[in-house]
């Protein structure tokens, strides 16, 4: 049964696939067309080295590539012109292995993956990782080389897809998923969660001076409107002999209802954390329960596509909205039930925890950067809701309740690809005591403005090596976000081609985060970027 969207009012389950991104008439044309000009290794058309579907992390590609690595492809693109467009990964058919993914053209290097790991989906422990994205523009290139080295896993099968790869011609549209064809026009949630801070170590004081901080900060004026409890308001036992919920009435003396009434009487929302073995089969007695209280979001953790159906028809019959986050991490693939169900938005990977690499989605805690990564080809699935990659990790500073220690630049990265995601803001830190590098990542307009863009279109990465990834965002006023993030260990001068970015024409370029020009640049410049910071600039086209 589809449920009545409980967030976005009269949004219907549009069943649209997450591949039909591309506007118009498809006229690229598949490799699996060509014939190569050269193969090393095995290769397989439209199905994996496995000879079964090709499936890179739970999505599924009709056409495409199947390899087992090593191997090496090689196709004569001469005279074609256009651009070359895939989605690169390990087909779920592999074992456990590493591999590094590269674009060859003309024999210069142009797509570096640097070293991936393939860990097999193992529900409640691991998530595989998710396709990469990879264009090329072609002109002038006469020869195209796809390779697949294997780094690491001895004798273990490593099947890898290059799926939906083809050469796409001149003119045509670029392959973004443009939201605004198929979301309503609510725009992504903006908040404040008690976990990646407190832990379970939450109470009244504490969340009435964090709504208060909401205000008194400029958060609430920059856009963050819910403040949501995590784990930790609940008694135990959960619910009373009745099926109701409990509060802790040591932490929560007022009751819900009080802090929901003082959420609200200063402007804001509030939410609360819940878990189907809390609710234990009583969804009635729990969304009337919810309702009464005053509740606006809910945060369903622990759950699956049963146990979130059944909260949500539940919360549906009580009338009241509520923006629905489905949390299980990715496991259950909710981008393809959770929005057309009602949800406001799922999560797509494990908990990010504060620290920059992790090398695996795993429930021990997952990077910022392989979040990232974990969430570019899922956050532009078109349905209605919003695909989360989970909280942000600014301002902890190493001393929040999840571990780690990201740098400022690191946290300021997650912020920048965040908004060029058109992810879900949702805020960690401890409003109360927030430095200067942390107010004014959080509350930067610029960028809050990209997260909010009407388009609601989705980066992707367009030029990714070992040192260095580009992403690209289109606006709907016609100008383009670009991102150049440093994964090196030192600060680098980066030089942008407008060919990396698939750019013609003359542009002045401002860079988002320092608020000033940069200059008026057709062809190529040069910026400097700290050891694993993201400059985010902007291009606004002045001539053809």
């Amino acid at each position: 049964m589809k449920l009545q969207n409980l967030f976005f009012a009269g949004a219907l389950a549009l069943g649209l696939s997450p591949f039909a991104t591309q506007a118009g008439p498809i006229t690229k044309t598949y490799l699996t067309e060509l014939i190569p000009a050269n193969v090393t290794g095995a290769l397989v058309k439209d199905r994996s080295a496995d000879q079964t579907p090709l499936n890179i992390g739970f999505i599924p590609f009709e056409r495409g590539l199947g390899v087992r690595a090593d191997s090496d492809v090689v196709y004569d693109v001469q005279g074609r012109g256009g651009r070359f467009e895939a989605w690169a990964g390990f087909d779920v058919s592999s074992e456990e292995c590493s591999a590094v993914f590269q674009v060859y053209a003309d024999g210069t290097l142009v797509y570096d993956s640097g070293i991936v790991q393939y860990h097999a989906y193992q529900r409640s422990s691991c998530n595989p990782p998710r396709p990469m994205k990879v264009t090329l523009d072609l002109a002038g290139i006469k020869s195209l080389r796809l390779t697949v080295k294997k780094t690491d896993g001895g004798d273990a099968k490593c099947d890898a897809d290059w799926g939906d790869a083809a050469l796409v011609p001149v003119g045509s549209a670029e392959p973004v998923a443009s939201q605004s064809t198929v979301r309503p026009a609510a725009l992504p949630p903006m908040g404040w969660t008690s976990w990646n801070c407190f832990g379970p170590n939450i109470n009244e004081k504490v969340i009435l001076e964090i709504v208060d901080a909401m205000v008194a900060t400029g958060m609430k004026d920059a856009g963050y409107e819910y403040v949501n409890l995590d784990d930790g308001w609940q008694d135990d036992p959960t619910v009373n002999a009745d099926g109701l919920p409990l509060f802790n009435k040591e932490k929560f003396p007022h009751g819900m209802r009080y802090i929901a009434d003082y959420v609200h009487s200063r402007g804001l929302k509030f939410g609360i954390y819940s878990r189907p073995a809390w609710v234990n089969g009583h969804e009635t007695e729990t969304a009337k329960t919810f309702a009464s209280w005053g509740i606006d979001f809910i945060k369903y953790d622990f759950s699956d596509r049963t146990t979130n159906e059944k909260m949500m028809s539940a919360l549906q019959a009580t009338h009241r909205p509520v923006a629905y986050c489905a949390c299980e991490w990715g496991s259950d693939k909710p981008w393809e039930w959770a929005g057309p169900m009602g949800a406001a938005m799922w999560r797509i990977s494990y908990d990010v925890v504060d620290k920059w690499y992790s090398g695996a989605d795993r429930n021990t805690g997952l990077g910022v950067l392989d979040a990232a990564h974990q969430a570019e080809f899922l956050c532009s699935v078109p349905q209605p809701g919003w695909s989360d990659p989970d909280m942000l990790v600014v301002g902890l500073n190493g001393g929040g309740h999840v571990a780690g220690g990201a740098t400022p630049d690191e946290c300021r990265t997650q912020f920048s690809l965040w908004c060029m995601l058109c992810a879900p803001l949702l805020a960690g830190n401890d409003l109360r005591h927030m430095d200067a590098f942390t107010r004014e990542t959080l509350l930067n307009r610029n960028m809050i403005a990209i997260q909010k863009d009407p388009l609601m279109t989705p980066a992707s990465r367009v030029k990714t090596m070992r040192q260095f990834e580009i992403w690209k965002k289109p606006m709907k006023n016609g100008d383009v976000i670009v991102a150049i993030l440093n994964l090196s260990d030192a600060e680098n001068a980066f030089k942008v081609h407008f060919r990396d970015v698939q750019l013609k024409g003359s542009y002045n370029v401002r860079d988002v985060w320092a608020d000033e020009a940069i200059g008026n640049y057709d062809r190529a410049f040069t910026v400097d970027v700290r050891c694993h910071e993201t400059k985010v600039l902007r291009f606004a086209k002045t001539k053809p």
